[in-house]
């Protein structure tokens, strides 16, 4: 997988069982979608049923540092257990992140209602 030595791990979410491949030699817990975790990368994770499927197809060390730019009057400082409490106020629309004891919370623009697609 992407050329990683790879450790397996297995995982329930939302009444489905899921496959996860993880490598430590990308020491970040962070994956697809809504995975996350586990002691390194999830390079690929799929369902028992092969309906749902992620994997990594490329991973890049940039050359030289990129900045980021956050807004100061937005930005708001919380312990970790404060973010928590403002992640489950989270609503459509609101994106909230935590890096290094900072919280950011924004509103994403033009955010549209989900319609979910039924078929016969």
């Amino acid at each position: 997988m992407a050329s990683y030595l790879c450790q397996k791990a297995s995982l329930s979410f939302r009444g489905r069982d899921y496959i996860a491949w993880f490598t430590t030699d990308v020491p970040v817990n962070d994956g697809p979608w809504k995975f996350s975790g586990l002691p390194g990368l999830i390079v690929k994770i799929e369902d028992t049923k092969a309906l749902f499927s992620f994997q990594l197809v490329g991973l890049k060390q940039l050359s030289m540092p990129q900045l980021i730019q956050l807004d100061e009057k937005s930005s708001l400082k919380c312990t970790r257990a404060e973010f928590e409490k403002q992640k489950l106020k989270q609503g459509r629309g609101m994106q909230i992140n935590f890096n290094a004891g900072d919280m950011m919370i924004a509103e994403i623009p033009g955010e549209v209602d989900y319609t979910p697609i039924e078929t016969e």
